[in-house]
């Protein structure tokens, strides 16, 4: 008989929390060990998840059980973007612990690391064997992972992909370039203002805001 993973979830009062709880709660190799939410402390989950009514008497805990979060094998962080770092930051994880993050904070590059862990972009298309060795894992965005999927067979069959123009708020036409860089999307916006920032591991951003669209053509050297 499998030995059940434990999990514990941090941010667990928000949207991506109630699906990992979801999840967790029906999965038959997995023993959901604590949900973590500051704000909602001493609640049942069903309270906030009103949706898992029946299916648990769980309730929120203030702090990751075990100081170093140690009484689960692996960490789901479901905070906001910027705060699944500044979590890490004050709360040390033991090294044998996993962690899945959820957020943007780590799927960059350049911001990948914190203290000794180094997080792996985590799409099974690009990354599998490095996300089943990893300690550390960052969840892609939702936008970024529908391109990439399209992308990537594109890619490899040696097409590329290449703006175009799109018309923006009153018809004018946006171009990609500093304030803009859209390879993709319907519409463009100032990176500023973007509900959705980088998510993928390129450099260039994309701050979409309906369906994402790409045209492809075959390069020509």
């Amino acid at each position: 008989m499998k030995k059940m993973k434990k999990i514990g979830i941090i941010g667990g009062a928000g949207y991506t929390g109630g699906e990992a709880v979801r999840i967790l709660l029906n999965h038959p190799e997995v023993e959901l060990a604590f949900v973590q939410s500051a704000s909602n402390a001493g609640n049942l989950l069903s309270d906030v998840h009103t949706d898992l009514l029946g299916d648990t008497e769980m309730r929120f805990s203030a702090e990751a059980m075990g100081e170093d979060g140690s009484l689960a094998d692996v960490l789901i962080i479901c905070a906001g973007h910027g705060d699944a770092r500044k979590w890490l930051e004050a709360n040390p994880v033991a090294a044998g612990v996993k962690i899945v993050d959820l957020s943007q904070d780590f799927r960059l590059a350049a911001s990948s690391s914190s203290g000794g862990r180094r997080f792996v972009y985590g799409l099974p298309e690009m990354s599998r064997a490095k996300i089943a060795a990893a300690d550390s894992i960052a969840n892609p965005g939702c936008f970024a992972t529908c391109l990439q999927l399209g992308m990537l067979p594109l890619a490899a069959s040696g097409l590329f992909l290449f703006p175009r123009q799109r018309r923006g708020p009153r018809g004018k036409q946006l171009l990609p370039g500093a304030v803009s860089q859209h390879v993709v999307g319907v519409f463009a916006n100032a990176a500023k203002s973007s509900l959705y920032p980088p998510a993928g591991p390129s450099r260039a951003g994309f701050s979409p805001r309906s369906t994402p669209t790409a045209t492809c053509r075959r390069h020509r050297p």
